[in-house]
């Protein structure tokens, strides 16, 4: 699985192994079944505080982490458009939104259109 979206002006000699350690365990965590995918939860997880985690992702990437975590289970929400016959509902329940309207308001503020006319503008 690819790396997302790290920042477009950080200079690449400076983004380590960790680095990208550190991003593929946050897309881990944020496209998992876990029941608890709180931020205590993930910063617990990776060993850190709330406050380093925030301010490590902010430095990696343009967003906050409930930005990053958002940004990547709509990239996981684009390849399901894409390539699946499930649902929009069926899609927002698959990458953990438990409410299909707000998946479908969270994807048109990031895309600039709803995921019935991402998927119908990709046919």
């Amino acid at each position: 699985q690819q790396v997302l979206e790290l920042k477009q002006h950080t200079d690449e000699s400076k983004i380590n192994v960790l680095d990208i350690q550190f991003i593929k365990k946050i897309q881990e965590f944020a496209l998992s079944k876990k029941k608890d995918l709180s931020m205590e939860a993930l910063a617990r997880d990776l060993l850190m505080s709330r406050s380093q985690l925030h301010r490590k992702i902010k430095q990696l990437t343009p967003m906050s982490i409930t930005q990053y975590i958002n940004h990547i289970k709509l990239e996981k929400a684009k390849q399901l458009l894409l390539h699946s016959s499930l649902s929009v509902s069926e899609i927002a329940y698959e990458v953990d939104f438990e409410d299909p309207k707000y998946f479908s308001r969270v994807f048109k503020k990031a895309e600039g259109k709803t995921p019935s006319d991402f998927r119908e503008n990709l046919k």
